[in-house]
């Protein structure tokens, strides 16, 4: 049976797969702190964080992975593919 990373810790930093609903808004809040430095560019709604991570390919439950200190969102990643790379 193969395993995957659900869930790894290190010190205070805690790696995580997506999990729900919550997550979205979790990362649009961190887009929108980091839009304070970065500019307005960065910012998304939940609508557009949703879309994001949910088109056809994606599948956030598997390469979506949340990154927290103490509870609090710091970083995001997301694995994408692209069909017909030869």
């Amino acid at each position: 049976m193969e395993e995957t990373l659900s869930e790894q810790t290190t010190t205070n930093l805690t790696c995580r797969t997506f999990r729900d609903e919550q997550d979205f808004r979790a990362i649009a809040g961190l887009l929108s702190a980091a839009a304070l430095v970065d500019g307005p560019k960065v910012a998304r709604t939940v609508d557009e964080v949703r879309r994001y991570l949910t088109n056809p390919i994606a599948l956030p439950e598997e390469n979506v992975f949340l990154f927290e200190a103490d509870g609090q969102l710091v970083a995001f990643g997301r694995t994408e593919f692209e069909e017909g790379v030869d």
